[in-house]
């Protein structure tokens, strides 16, 4: 297996020192939209950098989660159902520092999985998580890095403990120059690189150089537009090489309370080393609309190098909804479409879409509650050794139907209870029979009070 830890010697020495030679003050760093927090980059998805307001002081948290799980398909098996009772143990900590030149937050565990009737061997899941954010010349320079391990599904929907995962490392480091040469005009330009390794010979790891420059101006406190150009240097481990240019334009306008509208439309144009040019348009979409306790929202966009198993990709997805919060939690109805295109075949090998409906529930101050259904369709073209059917090459087309629920109960004193449940049924069309299991989890979660320096 190839080694993804070596890194993290790096980024945990870094964090270290900064610890023991920076004094206590502070940056604020902003989350982005999927809860990670990435480099800056100049790109309107990605968080922006932290500023100097200061902070009380940093904080190194432990915390252990205890587990134990009835699935009753394991390996989530058409012709092999295995059940299993699953303890897990689950040490970490979480760290946040900040300093006036530097802020890191770090989410490190590690999972011990025993299997009380043997099916599988003991295991070990280790998942670190390492954000940082450096300011070597204020209000100009900037430096961003982030590190993930973790283990992943290779293929979109199709979830189970061993089947069809891998480790996965993710490391991006981003240095640029970030000012203002008019009042109301931004300047954004640097550098990206990011390393994508798995621990499993039949995937494809990649490397990408990305340089970048972004023009921002406010036209009102509400209203800015935006244009960008990015070139894209990608090496796969198959040694395949390929460059995009991508030329983009844009407007953010936040209108209203809870209500803001983004639009970014542009080309990209792919050179592939050995096969030739592709262009296609390029977009990224994002609205929300509050009106009364409910609030309509609709994004899309494009992404690329999205598919463990093949080189040089596109993505496109578009979904929307609607929430409408109530006293005690919130009712979430959304819809989901995406296409993968594979270039070295330019033609798109994956088609997916599906509905969910979420809802959250606060029972009492210390009770909360969830349930989450879905129906969902996938079709295209699997790599994946371990994937249940295939057709010609082809993942055999499946309707994927699942449900989930749980509660978690605040004990106090950084005690917590959870229990949980999770169905998935792989109803597979034509003469195959379906893949389903079920899933109880109980646990408890414990939380200490932590060093605050």
């Amino acid at each position: 297996m190839r080694n993804c830890f070596a890194r993290f010697n790096i980024l945990f020495v870094s964090l270290a020192l900064v610890c023991l030679f920076q004094g206590a003050a502070a940056a604020e760093v902003h989350e982005n939209a999927e809860g990670t927090y990435a480099p800056n980059a100049g790109n309107a998805n990605q968080a922006p950098a932290p500023n100097d307001a200061a902070a009380k002081y940093n904080t190194l948290t432990p915390y252990v989660t205890v587990s134990e799980e009835f699935n009753d398909n394991i390996f989530l098996s058409a012709n092999n159902r295995k059940y299993d009772f699953i303890t897990r143990v689950t040490p970490g900590f979480r760290l946040d520092y900040s300093a006036p030149f530097w802020t890191w937050r770090a989410d490190a565990s590690i999972s011990y999985l025993h299997f009380a009737k043997a099916t599988e061997g003991d295991q070990l899941y280790p998942t670190v998580n390492v954000w940082g954010s450096m300011r070597p010349i204020r209000n100009l320079l900037y430096l961003d890095v982030s590190d993930s391990y973790s283990r992943v599904p290779l293929n979109y929907g199709y979830e189970s403990l061993f089947t069809n995962q891998a480790n996965q490392n993710f490391l991006t480091v981003s240095p640029y120059l970030k000012f203002h040469p008019l009042r109301r005009l931004e300047l954004t330009t640097g550098y990206i690189y990011k390393n994508v390794i798995y621990d499993r010979p039949d995937t494809v790891d990649w490397q990408e150089h990305d340089v970048f420059a972004r023009a921002t101006h406010e036209l009102t406190p509400r209203t800015s537009v935006f244009a960008q150009l990015l070139y894209a240097h990608t090496i796969t481990s198959e040694d395949y090489r390929y460059d995009r240019w991508t030329a983009s334009a844009g407007l953010d306008y936040n209108y209203a309370d809870r209500s803001h509208f983004h639009i970014e439309g542009g080309y990209s144009l792919i050179n592939i080393a050995g096969a030739g040019d592709f262009g296609s348009p390029y977009w990224n979409v994002g609205i929300n609309y509050a009106f009364g306790p409910w609030v309509a929202f609709a994004n899309g966009g494009v992404t690329y190098n999205t598919d463990p198993y093949q080189n040089i990709t596109e993505r496109r997805t578009i979904n929307g909804g609607l929430t409408r919060e109530y006293r005690r939690g919130t009712i979430t109805l959304s819809a989901y479409y995406y296409t993968t295109k594979d270039y070295l075949i330019n033609s798109v090998y994956q088609k997916s879409y599906g509905l969910t409906l979420k809802v959250t529930h606060d029972f009492s101050g210390r009770l909360r509650g969830y349930a989450i259904g879905g129906v969902s369709r996938e079709r295209g073209t699997t790599f994946a050794t371990d994937f249940p059917y295939f057709v010609n090459r082809f993942e055999a087309p499946y309707h994927l139907i699942s449900f989930d629920t749980g509660l978690n109960y605040d004990m106090g004193e950084g005690l917590a209870l959870f229990c949980s449940y999770g169905y998935r049924d792989y109803l597979y069309e034509g003469d195959l029979p379906n893949a389903y299991n079920n899933r109880v989890i109980l646990g408890i979660t414990k939380t200490f009070r932590g060093w605050k320096f």
